[in-house]
């Protein structure tokens, strides 16, 4: 059931980035300035960066999804990796966008 969840949430992230890629929607992205920052460079660096987050959620559960089906109890080792890999790799991407939009490089 939790593998369904990551793959909605990863579906979230992948459909966020394409409003902001394709739909130039970087006005959901706190600390966006127009005065400051490029629109066009802003919303393709953040949206490729969403969807390749969302992507990477969603093939995460279904590795989830298939090792939970195996006969050997898996589950408490997998959703601690599961859960920290997430949390890790939002936190790296979220540094990694803000420091980039702060320090104006865009």
């Amino acid at each position: 059931m939790g593998y369904l969840i990551f793959s909605l949430f990863g579906l979230i992230h992948i459909l966020l980035g394409l409003l902001i890629k394709k739909g130039k929607m970087v006005d959901l992205i706190i600390g966006y300035n127009n005065k400051k920052h490029n629109k066009e460079k802003v919303a393709i660096f953040f949206g490729n960066h969403f969807i390749l987050l969302g992507i990477l959620v969603s093939f995460v559960s279904v590795i989830f999804y298939l090792v939970e089906e195996k006969p050997i109890q898996y589950d408490s080792i997998l959703s601690t990796l599961f859960f920290i890999f997430i949390v890790l790799s939002h936190v790296l991407i979220v540094i990694k966008l803000y420091h980039k939009l702060f320090t104006n490089k865009f």
